[in-house]
């Protein structure tokens, strides 16, 4: 059905070109929301009990979202908007939080809110316009772009930008004595068809499977990368929050399962290889060349003609040197160039290889 755009919609600068280019139930959402926030008294609370003003939303990945996302947000309100008393708190659920500061001249917080509930989130809180920015530890699917066709190509420069590289690692508990894995027995493993470490040269114990739920963009990744056809096993323990799940393996002498490179924390990553090459662990060099058979990408999305400029601002700084620095102290792989040292060398390498 046909949309009215009303006087009031432009006036407030309502982006009409990209209102005219949704369905009407998404034309609406948009308007109940505007006005809601231009509505007095609806500035959020902080933790900190004073008011406080959203002014930019970041959703999805937690992967980004638990550590990078907030070091980003926070660096931004100090670097970019000159920000002070800069800090993050806890939100109203759990892995969502507030990221606040002061601005010059300014007597009420400024807040930027960041909900990391999964790569899939990100997509679904765009198209009804919950966030500004969202993140992804995976490329946005053919149907999720088509959805967002209203805010132009999801695809285009203009809206996909790539934040860093990661590696999926398999981890187990320091206490296991298994090394490495090759991707063919990965996917065994996690589909229930090998179920006790004596079939991978470890001791005589049933294998309890961990894993990422299914929003997740890091389930996603593995499921293309290793799983293909075959269906995690049912019984896998599944996790919303990183941390969370690495911390639950490193507590189970049997367990195992898959998180990005800064969340390895107290565990043992695996080394993993593929189709008889040599097996590599996870590492700032193995991902930054793309050796390491499970590296991936990590992705922040916008609308192609951001209505936010904070939107646009966040993100060209999370791409600038200092963005890349806080992605490579997270534990992330920066796309700063840089030499590297130390690279091993296979022997037996031809000499022209060497």
């Amino acid at each position: 059905m046909p949309v009215r755009i009303g006087k009031d919609a432009m006036r407030h600068n309502l982006p009409v070109r990209l209102l005219t280019g949704m369905s009407a139930g998404l034309v609406l959402a948009a308007l109940a929301y505007f006005f809601w926030t231009k509505s007095p008294g609806n500035d959020v609370a902080s933790a900190s009990g004073s008011p406080g003003t959203v002014i930019l939303r970041l959703s999805g990945s937690n992967t980004i979202g638990a550590a990078l996302g907030p070091a980003l947000a926070e660096e931004f309100l100090r670097q970019r908007l000159r920000a002070t008393d800069v800090k993050t708190v806890r939100g109203d659920k759990e892995d969502e939080v507030r990221v606040q500061g002061l601005l010059p001249g300014e007597s009420s917080v400024r807040v930027i809110e960041i909900h990391a509930h999964g790569s899939a989130t990100a997509f679904e809180d765009l198209g009804r316009l919950l966030c500004d920015i969202g993140m992804a530890s995976r490329k946005i699917k053919p149907d999720e772009a088509s959805r967002l066709a209203g805010f132009g190509d999801m695809t285009s420069p203009a809206a996909e930008h790539v934040l860093g590289l990661d590696g999926i690692a398999v981890i187990v508990s320091k206490a296991n004595p298994v090394q490495s894995l090759t991707k063919e027995q990965l996917a065994r493993v996690f589909a229930g068809e090998i179920t006790n470490w004596r079939q991978l040269g470890g001791p005589s114990a049933g294998i309890n499977v961990y894993a990422r739920d299914d929003k997740s963009g890091t389930y996603d990744t593995f499921k293309t990368l290793v799983l293909g056809s075959k269906k995690l096993v049912a019984n896998a323990k599944r996790f919303e929050d990183s941390r969370e799940l690495s911390d639950a393996v490193v507590k189970d002498l049997d367990g195992i399962g898959f998180i990005g490179l800064p969340y390895v924390r107290d565990a043992k990553a695996l080394a993993v290889s593929e189709n008889g090459t040599r097996p590599f662990v996870p590492s700032h060099s193995t991902v930054s060349t793309e050796d390491y058979a499970l590296s991936r990408r990590l992705f922040l999305y916008n609308a192609s003609s951001p209505t936010s400029d904070l939107a646009r601002k966040f993100v060209n700084f999370a791409l600038s040197p200092e963005g890349q620095e806080i992605v490579e102290k997270i534990g992330f792989v920066g796309q700063t160039v840089a030499p590297t040292q130390g690279m091993s060398v296979p022997s037996g390498a031809p000499e022209r290889y060497r």
